[in-house]
């Protein structure tokens, strides 16, 4: 009877053990912070918009500065198409590189090493450039060197964490350290170590044991503002994620306005929300760290309701279609039926009192010779977003763009490119934009210059 029982005993330690094994290994170790549940700020500027930015360079003319974002804009739509059907292992890439235009501000390591990095919320594994650099990208920011730092420790392949995500594998090397590799659309990559640091924002709240690549081969279409890129998608190792968090807002200050510097991202309980709350769309398999608005209609003042098809923006069973939130595209792109409804509608909005510039070379069609803003500002119509659930009318700066010194002011709207449309973010100036990850929602909420206060 007692040998009966001490193989029963064992049968149970052993039963224990499988499940506290199974567990452990289907999620991630949280991050943890020093203060608990007070939620993160940190700061985001224009990677050259901003006059506060260290690399706004103000000898860039307002049409080389439209002209250039076009093309980025243009270089991460065509990467989210090409996205769509691009695997490496069995693993989706990325949507693009280095082509958004906002930059998150943030401390990394012990003592900590300014960093500026790429915001984006379709991305997945945060990682930013380190020595040794065996073949990087030109930064101008300070390189971050982990021997310096106090709290850098290399993931074992050992570790649970080092097989958790597909971007994720074993240094084929050593067979000891854990590596990651991010290969992204256009052909750009990220190869390093993967390890854990310590993350201290603007508000001077740290977190600790962030899970981050460390690259050492960095290669392809980064731009020198940037240190990485820091990923604020919904999937297991973006930043928010990591931290737990189910709740962000960030908040974008007039571009147009000299006089303010930067906007702000919040984490958790400081993110802004307001009502109506709107119901995001389900994400989809394939682009499953975006976040999907479900656009029914656009109103122009002085027009009406601009025509197309009520279920134009709805995402299809194939991947297809959608109307994106992505903080990395700064021109709105609609499909081609409301781009044209939207374009002509603008156009009898406005009326004949500006001339009409065609043909400008920033690429925008609807542009007008509006000389000052002040004067301008007047012909601009109101323009309304209709999502299921709730409206968002763009503010008068968020709606015409100056892109020349001649005083032309144009529509920053493009067609969308490939089987996906984005909503901008400049169009979101002047709002706090709150994600509820949660409850899958978005609000929309009047926001102050400076997005400081609530």
């Amino acid at each position: 009877m007692a040998a009966v029982i001490v193989v029963l005993f064992f049968l149970l330690l052993l039963w224990i053990n499988i499940v506290i094994c199974a567990s452990s290994s289907s999620r991630l170790p949280p991050a943890s912070r020093n203060e608990s549940g007070v939620g993160i700020k940190m700061e985001i500027i224009h990677r050259y918009y901003s006059p506060g930015s260290p690399f706004h360079n103000p000898n860039i003319t307002l049409l080389d500065r439209a002209i250039d974002m076009v093309r980025r804009s243009n270089l991460r739509a065509d990467n989210y198409s090409r996205r769509r059907r691009y695997r490496t292992n069995d693993r989706t890439t990325p949507m693009s590189s280095a082509h958004g235009e906002l930059l998150a501000i943030f401390y990394i390591g012990t003592p900590g090493v300014k960093t500026y990095a790429l915001l984006d919320t379709g991305s997945d594994v945060p990682w930013f450039q380190c020595l040794p650099c065996n073949n990087c990208y030109d930064q101008l920011p300070v390189l971050y060197d982990p021997h310096k730092s106090q709290s850098y420790t290399l993931i074992k392949c050992s570790d649970i964490r080092c097989d958790h995500n597909p971007s994720i594998r074993c240094n084929s090397i050593d067979r000891v350290t854990c590596s990651y590799v991010v290969a992204y659309a256009d052909n750009s990559r990220s190869v390093g170590d993967l390890a854990t640091e310590t993350f201290t924002f603007g508000d001077g709240t740290k977190a600790t044991d962030i899970i981050f690549g460390c690259g050492h081969q960095n290669t392809g279409t980064f731009s020198e503002e940037m240190s990485g890129l820091i990923g604020m998608g919904t999937t297991s190792l973006s930043l928010l994620s990591q931290l737990k968090e189910t709740r962000l807002s960030f908040c974008f200050p007039q571009m147009t306005d000299e006089a303010v510097t930067s906007g702000q991202l919040r984490l958790g309980a400081p993110a802004i929300f307001s009502n109506p709350r709107i119901k995001l769309h389900p994400g989809r398999p394939d682009v499953d760290a975006y976040y999907l608005l479900p656009l029914v209609g656009i109103t122009v003042e002085f027009f009406g309701p601009v025509k197309f098809p009520r279920n134009l923006f709805e995402p299809k069973k194939d991947g297809s279609g959608g109307f994106l939130l992505d903080t990395g595209t700064y021109f709105t792109r609609l499909f081609r039926e409301a781009y044209d409804a939207v374009i002509e509608a603008v156009a009898v909005a406005v009326g004949e009192d500006y001339p009409r510039v065609y043909e400008h070379p920033s690429q925008f069609e609807l542009c007008y010779d509006g000389g000052k803003w002040d004067s301008f500002r007047d012909a601009v119509p109101g323009i309304t977003f209709h999502f299921t659930g709730g409206d968002l009318v763009l503010k008068d700066y968020a709606t015409f763009m100056d892109v020349d010194s001649a005083g032309t002011w144009c529509l920053p709207i493009l067609t969308a490119r490939g089987t996906s449309s984005f909503f901008g973010a400049f169009h979101m100036q002047g709002y706090a934009v709150g994600l509820d990850l949660a409850a899958n929602e978005v609000s929309f909420t009047t926001a102050p210059h400076d997005c400081t206060s609530n």
